[in-house]
């Protein structure tokens, strides 16, 4: 489907999605040169069109749940008066480090902290355990207090989605992270100037807002400690959602580097790229601009690993962007927080998780379909991989929020990343060609798993039937029902309908198959093959211990080889002891 082609920049009134379209219609090949067009007008700044034929736009997927909705508080920063407040002299200042010390009585500060503290505070997300917190020494009457100090507690606090990078050389001194020689150091009173720069930010944020507390992953997780690790990984879900706002360093590429610096120069490239004037119904012109596509943000965040569960888990972001300040909560689109979008239409790739799969009473399921589901998880495993982790092995850990939220809603249980209950279509994971991998992983999971190898992984075609069934699924052991292929059974004139698909890079595939043809697993079949619609199936080389390991993906377009094979018990590879 073509993107929906956002409206910008409207000059003088606004126009109805009905009038618009009959305008774009018509606006080129007009019969009439001096033809005058009737277009009533609207309330609304922004909209979004579709070409005739196109389905609608997905519809956000936030559902209200049962504190009826949970973000009235937040839609009131957009609220007309709101948005007359923040663009006043006195209203939106703190963008960069020297406005957060000059402002005072600031109306964003005022309604973020309405919202946050205020609204969000009543509706806390049960959490039977204390958190470690930056406790910020925000104390009546001693607002410039420049002392810091780790604490464990309960209370509102902001959380911070950032990236570390590595550390800066000239600043070493500085204090990076939490390990266990330097715990009781942190807890003692410490200098703001002693903590990275986006940290610091990160601060001098919570501080302005009103806030006494901020959670911070690489400063209150203990970074060697394997225990406290996996413990607090596993309540990391529980962190962001109980989180009255997450502030977002969306610019700043390392911890070093900060966010409330100069804003870096960069092209409009929003801009439309064609405009048309059109008389209004009260006498006045009006101008349409159109930009080809949405702007999407790109940050250096977005290209971070852990930084996806953040996003998808927070109930409300305040996200320090390339061009503007950016608010986002589950019941509002990703747009500017003083209103002044300048028209610009803002896309998210991913939308946030449901309110529903937030609550203790959530609903049996999200979606209205299996197929919505696997869709999603698919989509979440395509942008993930796509981003950097700077431990490899932190493949699996850095989705667990989101895998721990999706098991209460859901309704199941996920075995190395793939959902028992789409288990055999989500074995149908593939290397797209320039991005295999190097080296295959096994003892950080089986070889069938997407985790045991880096990189982004992607989903070639849609299996509507399953042809292999499940007879024993654990974390331990899965044995499949399935018909197994060997390569000479598949006739010279049809090795050409097979399309294969390798998961490792030329020479360490060379390697793998060390000279040996590797089978065929068929994991399922399109629903009719008039369309060339492919079966899909694992490469797999039998093993010594009589297991198969995957070594790739194949696409059969010429199904008739699978005619006369025979289904038989087969064990896939466990992961490596």
């Amino acid at each position: 489907m073509a993107a929906p082609v956002p409206i910008v920049g409207l000059k003088g009134a606004t126009l109805s999605r009905s009038g618009l379209v009959n305008f774009l219609l018509e606006a080129v090949h007009l019969p009439d040169p001096d033809a005058q067009l009737c277009i009533s007008e609207t309330h609304n700044l922004t909209q979004t069109m579709e070409w005739p034929g196109d389905s609608p736009p997905p519809r956000k997927r936030a559902q209200v749940g049962r504190y009826e909705r949970r973000c009235d508080a937040c839609t009131r920063l957009f609220s007309q008066q709101a948005l007359q407040d923040l663009n006043s002299s006195s209203g939106f200042v703190h963008r960069t480090r020297k406005g957060i010390w000059w402002s005072q009585n600031c109306d964003l500060c005022r309604f973020i902290l309405e919202v946050g503290l205020n609204e969000f505070g009543a509706h806390l997300w049960k959490d039977d355990g204390l958190l470690r917190f930056w406790d910020l020494k925000l104390n009546p009457g001693d607002e410039s207090s420049d002392m810091n100090a780790l604490t464990e507690t309960r209370g509102s606090y902001l959380a911070l989605s950032y990236c570390w990078g590595e550390p800066d050389p000239n600043k070493q001194s500085r204090l990076s992270e939490l390990r266990l020689n330097n715990e009781q150091d942190l807890v003692q009173e410490i200098k703001l100037e002693e903590l990275e720069q986006s940290v610091q930010d990160a601060i001098r944020v919570t501080r302005e807002l009103g806030f006494t507390y901020l959670w911070v992953d690489r400063l209150c997780i203990i970074q060697d400690c394997s225990e406290d690790k996996t413990r607090e990984i596993i309540k990391m879900a529980m962190t962001y959602k109980n989180a009255a706002i997450t502030l977002a360093a969306g610019t700043a590429k390392n911890a070093s580097e900060g966010f409330l610096g100069s804003l870096p120069f960069k092209d409009p490239t929003y801009l439309p790229y064609r405009e048309f004037e059109i008389p209004m119904t009260d006498g006045r012109t009006g101008t349409i601009h159109l930009s080809e596509k949405p702007y999407q943000p790109h940050h250096p965040l977005d290209k971070r690993g852990w930084t996806l569960q953040e996003y998808m888990l927070s109930s409300r972001m305040l996200i320090f962007s390339d061009y503007q300040l950016l608010w986002q909560c589950q019941e509002t689109e990703l747009q500017s927080v003083t209103g002044d979008n300048e028209g610009i239409v803002y896309q998210q790739r991913l939308e946030s998780l449901p309110w529903t799969s937030f609550d203790e009473e959530g609903e049996p399921s999200f979606g209205t379909h299996d197929s919505e589901k696997l869709y999603l998880w698919q989509t979440i495993l395509s942008q993930y991989t796509e981003r950097q982790l700077k431990d490899p092995e932190d493949r699996l850990p850095a989705v667990t929020g989101i895998t721990t939220e999706l098991q209460k809603v859901w309704r199941d249980s996920h075995i190395y990343g793939h959902w028992e209950r789409w288990f055999i279509q989500l074995l149908a994971w593939c290397k797209p060609h320039k991005a295999r991998a190097c080296e295959r992983h096994t003892k950080r999971a089986p070889s069938w798993s997407w985790v045991s190898v880096d990189g982004t992984v992607g989903f070639p075609a849609t299996m509507d039937i399953e042809d292999a069934k499940i007879e024993i699924l654990t974390a331990a052991k899965v044995r499949l029902y399935c018909r197994i292929l060997q390569f000479h059974e598949i006739s010279p004139s049809k090795r050409n309908t097979v399309s294969p698909m390798l998961d490792l890079v030329k020479s360490a595939s060379k390697v793998e198959l060390a000279g040996r043809k590797c089978e065929y697993l068929l994991l399922g079949k399109p629903i009719s093959y008039t369309h060339r619609q492919p079966g899909i199936a694992l490469m797999v080389l039998k093993t010594a211990s009589g297991s198969y390991r995957r070594v790739g993906l194949a696409l059969f377009y010429d199904m008739t080889v699978w005619t006369d094979v025979k289904y038989q018990s087969v064990d896939l590879e466990p992961k490596e002891k």
